[in-house]
């Protein structure tokens, strides 16, 4: 069965970091005492700095050669406060353990140890030029990992559920959003689909089709305002927004992420209830920016020519279907296929008065790439992509599909 790959995209959605949470009443400091937030923290992965300003703090995260600012308020143990990248604003907490800030977002938690020196003076100083911007800061080491035998990867929040469909993949995060009779009222989904000669993300063409793709599933969703270009990671990405009412009156709204990995155009959409999909955003632009693509898994006791053959009779009609897969060791692959049908004519007393015979030849050869794991194989084609569980055994190989029967191919070369 050939289907377009949503070799990823993820219906994902949450944020452990936005929910909203019981505390005791904010203690304001002691501003006769030393300031328990004011300097600077530092992890592997990044470094944060605070100064106090007014009855709050403002300072910057350093993060991949950007500093991101921010602005924070609270009391001795817990601030809470946005950091600014890229444009979007991100929520955070920070609670203290002693000398070690304990930093959320977005389902990420960084812990970071005090620096013996103060903060600068003007920690909201112009940013060096950066060398890797990204919209989302780095996820948590304790982050899920999802990788596809074609080499697609990312990382999302623990506690969500992945699912590979035939839409892509679908993440459900433990608290997500449904409505009384218990229907989903949020939902992300990340693909990877064929750019077809795409060069930019924010293609009218990509946009058009991806619009396109979503109003045949929510055909109340409209454009709201101009696409936006913007870097993820060190690469070009455009967004889009989307908003309507659904059948039951409510206001939905959806985020669609595009960015372009080699020939494949990787997409995040992310959709709900315009509250919600505000909470979950950080953690959605993480699993954006984490997705990628590395070295597919390359069975090599597959690498050769393969030979399907199917007869079909009727009457005085038959035909044999040929189909040859021709898997290279480079992880390169080309589909060729030929029909030969013959029909005998008879009159009304039953004798042969002609024959047809059709031969469609080889044709020109479809070429795409292919990856198995020792369990599955997928053929990626341009138009779309194959998938089957398989079995090796005497120079053969069994497709089964999970639907229709299995197909018996013959190693040739």
């Amino acid at each position: 069965m050939r289907r377009h790959l949503p070799c990823l995209l993820a219906l994902a959605i949450s944020c452990g970091a936005a929910r909203a949470q019981t505390e005791a009443p904010v203690r304001p400091p002691n501003p006769l005492a030393r300031d328990p937030w004011a300097g600077a923290y530092r992890s592997a992965e990044l470094r944060l700095v605070l100064e106090r300003r007014g009855d709050g703090y403002a300072g910057t995260i350093e993060l991949g050669g950007q500093r991101l600012p921010l602005t924070a308020r609270g009391g001795e143990q817990r601030l809470d406060g946005t950091f600014t990248s890229d444009g979007h604003a991100f929520p955070f907490t920070a609670t203290l353990e002693g000398t070690t800030l304990v930093l959320a977002s977005g389902g990420a938690t960084h812990r970071l140890a005090r620096e013996g020196a103060p903060p600068a003076a003007n920690p909201a100083a112009p940013p060096s030029a950066p060398t890797g911007p990204q919209s989302a800061p780095p996820v948590g080491a304790d982050w899920q990992t999802y990788r596809h035998a074609l080499g697609w990867e990312l990382r999302y929040p623990p506690g969500w559920q992945l699912q590979e469909t035939e839409v892509g993949l679908v993440l459900a995060p433990p608290d997500l959003a449904r409505d009384p009779q218990g229907q989903p009222l949020e939902a992300i989904l990340v693909n990877a689909v064929p750019a077809d000669g795409i060069t930019r993300p924010d293609d009218p063409r990509a946009l058009q089709f991806i619009e396109g793709q979503l109003q045949q599933v929510f055909p109340f969703l409209r454009r709201a305002g101009e696409p936006r270009a913007s870097t993820v990671g060190g690469r070009p990405a455009a967004e889009l927004t989307l908003a309507g009412k659904n059948p039951a009156g409510r206001d939905i709204r959806a985020l669609v992420l595009i960015k372009l990995v080699g020939d494949q155009g990787v997409i995040t959409m992310a959709l709900g209830e315009p509250e919600r999909l505000r909470a979950r955003e950080a953690a959605v632009r993480q699993v954006f920016a984490s997705a990628g693509k590395g070295e597919a898994q390359l069975d090599q006791r597959l690498v050769g020519v393969w030979r399907y053959e199917r007869h079909t009779f009727s009457g005085t009609f038959s035909s044999t279907s040929i189909r040859t897969i021709t898997l290279r060791p480079d992880g390169t692959c080309h589909d060729a296929s030929r029909t030969f049908a013959g029909m005998d004519h008879k009159d009304s007393g039953g004798h042969t008065t002609g024959r047809t015979d059709v031969d469609t030849g080889d044709g020109d050869a479809t070429r795409g790439t292919w990856a198995a794991d020792g369990r599955r194989i997928i053929l990626q084609w341009r138009d779309g992509t194959e998938e089957y569980e398989y079995e090796l055994g005497g120079g053969a190989m069994l497709f089964k599909t999970g639907r229709g029967e299995p197909k018996l191919y013959q190693k040739v070369n």
